[in-house]
This record gives C-alpha cells, structure tokens and sequence, in this order.
C-alpha cells in the first residue's frame, strides 16, 4: 500500500490529534518495516498530498523509535492550551541527550 492508502484506511482517514485514525496509523506504523518506513518518507517529501506533513512527523517518530529512543508524539497542531511540538525524543542512556 502507499502511505496515502495506508491513511486512507486509517479510522475515518482524517489525521486528528487523539482521534482513532491517528492511533491506527500510529499503530501501523510501530509493526511495518524500516524499508516501508523509509519509502514513506521518501514518498511524503518528494510528493504533495493531504496531511503529508503530519504523516512524515509520525514516521520520523517512528524511526526514533526504532533507534532506541523514547518517544513522545507531538500535537499535529498547536493549541492555546498546549505547547506545539512534532516529538521530542529523549535517549535511553545519556539524559542530557
């Protein structure tokens, strides 16, 4: 499938902070391979489509993941309430990093 597909088939396929078809393709995203996880990045910068930016922000998570850090996803858009970031990695061995 192609990351547009793959959001698609996401909950309601309309990428909203908290909402099911995040969790879903978050979901997805955690058991799909690195090789998927690099194409779909590739495909987010090279191509212009709905929501590719949060899209891409849930795959570079990913792959921060994946290189043993420990993860917080960000809000796909700030709010008044709350501060805006797009993740925030910690390391798992040097807390200063």
């Amino acid at each position: 499938m192609t990351v547009e597909q793959v959001v698609n088939n996401a909950g309601d396929g309309h990428l909203r902070d908290g909402n099911e078809a995040s969790r879903e393709l978050r979901g997805y995203l955690r058991i799909c391979p690195s090789e998927s996880l690099f194409n779909y990045a590739r495909h987010c910068l090279e191509n212009t489509f709905d929501k590719s930016g949060i899209v891409l922000q849930d795959i570079v998570n990913e792959l921060g993941r994946r290189l043993d850090f420990d993860v917080e996803n960000g809000l796909y858009q700030g709010k008044k309430t709350a501060v805006g970031f797009d993740g925030i990695w910690r390391s798992q061995t040097d807390p200063t990093f």
